[in-house]
């Protein structure tokens, strides 16, 4: 187990204790014991001190991650002594009435009974009734809280690359825009936001005039990080060829977004002293293509873009604006207006 599965586990069991404490705090209010409160001390311990955050090596990670489990197990045992053994509130035994010596060996034991006003009654309904709603609203503010919150903003300056002799081309730039799953806020650390797993995408291009779309299907987005989609293969005369690689071409088409940690996501290319830029995908690299694809190429003007994320049914579609009217060193990405978005036809 890696070191980022065990933080994962650990954020998993931050979670499931805070729950466990709100639950055991009106439980207590309700029918206090040293069960209860050695239990909610216990689950307090667990879910509010930040352990993981002192170390950074995985044993240590493994070590904080059972001793959190166990601290759980025995704060499990002491709230299920509590429910099934501690004494009920309310209860107090009725004084048994004298009786006379003659009548001693023929009477029953004494009996205690229990007596719970309406008003205790209405009172513990209660606190269950507010217990079980304040966890419902907590749970329900914290996993809102720990889904997936994915940011885009513009690379600056954009990426700017020489090549060697061969390449066919010589200076390029490209255009990129940064995708980030942002952090829980510090107060929040400690529940951990969760991981965007399984991203994809498209990219769509736009006249800046009117919003019409300029090609017939979107772009799907290369996640810049991936590798390009070739291996080397030893041939029979003992040279080194690069073939393609069908898995690494398929891979650059998803990407996990954990919190905090940008990723790259390509736009568009531009080449040398040529006017025209081209969208950058991972079908850029299919043979015959020369990283120009013919499917994508964008004549000298501005335009809009809209960038389209998905991942675990949630979407995100800002829009910006691609300047390719002047120089290679020109080309830009910008942020476009309220007014210049308001021209796109809305998505399905």
């Amino acid at each position: 187990m890696d070191t980022d599965e065990i933080k994962t586990r650990l954020r998993d069991l931050n979670t499931k204790a805070y729950y466990l404490l709100i639950a055991l705090s009106f439980a207590y209010w309700t029918k206090p014991a040293f069960s209860v409160k050695l239990a909610l001390t216990l689950t307090a311990f667990v879910a509010v001190v930040p352990m993981q955050d002192r170390f950074k090596s995985q044993s240590a990670f493994e070590v904080i991650r059972w001793a959190k489990v166990a601290l759980l197990t025995i704060a499990f045992a002491c709230t299920f002594w509590w429910l099934w053994f501690a004494s009920p509130i309310g209860v107090t035994p009725h004084a048994t009435p004298p009786q006379s010596s003659a009548s001693a060996d023929t009477a029953p034991p004494p009996r205690h009974a229990a007596t719970i006003s309406p008003a205790q009654i209405l009172l513990t309904a209660l606190g269950a009734f507010l217990g079980a709603l304040l966890s419902i609203v907590a749970s329900m503010a914290i996993e809102s809280q720990r889904k997936p919150k994915l940011h885009l903003t513009i690379e600056s300056p954009p990426l700017d690359r020489p090549h060697p002799p061969g390449a066919g081309v010589a200076q390029s730039r490209f255009l990129r825009v940064i995708v980030i799953n942002n952090p829980m806020p510090k107060p929040l650390q400690w529940l951990g936001r969760s991981a965007a797993y399984h991203c994809a995408g498209d990219i769509e291009f736009h006249h800046l005039e009117d919003g019409a779309p300029i090609f017939s299907r979107a772009m799907p987005i290369r996640w810049a990080g991936s590798e390009e989609p070739f291996q080397p293969q030893g041939m029979q005369d003992g040279s080194v060829k690069l073939v393609f690689d069908m898995a690494k071409y398929h891979a650059a088409f998803w990407r996990d977004c954990y919190p905090g940690t940008p990723e790259l996501v390509d736009i568009a290319a531009r080449y040398d002293q040529e006017e025209e830029c081209y969208g950058w995908t991972t079908e850029s690299y299919l043979e015959g293509r020369g990283w120009r694809n013919p499917e994508f190429k964008l004549p000298k003007g501005r335009y809009l873009v809209r960038v389209t994320i998905r991942s675990s049914g949630d979407k995100l579609s800002p829009v910006f604006k691609l300047d390719n009217s002047g120089a290679r060193e020109d080309f830009r990405l910008q942020p476009a207006t309220a007014e210049e978005k308001a021209r796109l036809q809305p998505q399905d």
